[in-house]
C-alpha cells in the first residue's frame, strides 16, 4: 500500500488517524526502535547462539514498481535498503 492508503487503512481500522507526510516522518524517526524489534525477534527465533553473529549486520529490504499513469508497464523500479548501525 502507499502511504496514503496506509493512512486510510489504520483510520478505518480505528488504529490511528495521521496524514501520509506525518506517517513518513514517524518512520524516518523508528530506525532504531525497529533495530531492537528486529533484533528481538532474532534473538528469540536464533537457535544459533548469538555470539556466531558477531560482526554480521541485519538489513531489511524492499523494492517495489512504479508506473506512469497510462503506462502498460513499469516505469520505474525503487529498491530501499534500511541498515541498523550501532
Amino acid at each position: 500500500m502507499s502511504l496514503r492508503e496506509t493512512c486510510a487503512w489504520a483510520e478505518v481500522a480505528g488504529l490511528a488517524s495521521l496524514s501520509d507526510p506525518s506517517l513518513i516522518e514517524r518512520l524516518c524517526k523508528a530506525g532504531p526502535w525497529l533495530g531492537d524489534i528486529v533484533a528481538a525477534l532474532i534473538a528469540e527465533q536464533a537457535k544459533i547462539p548469538a555470539g556466531r553473529w558477531a560482526g554480521y549486520r541485519v538489513r531489511a529490504l524492499d523494492a517495489t514498481s512504479i508506473c506512469e499513469p497510462g503506462a502498460d508497464r513499469t516505469t520505474w523500479r525503487l529498491h530501499v535498503g534500511y541498515d541498523r548501525i550501532d
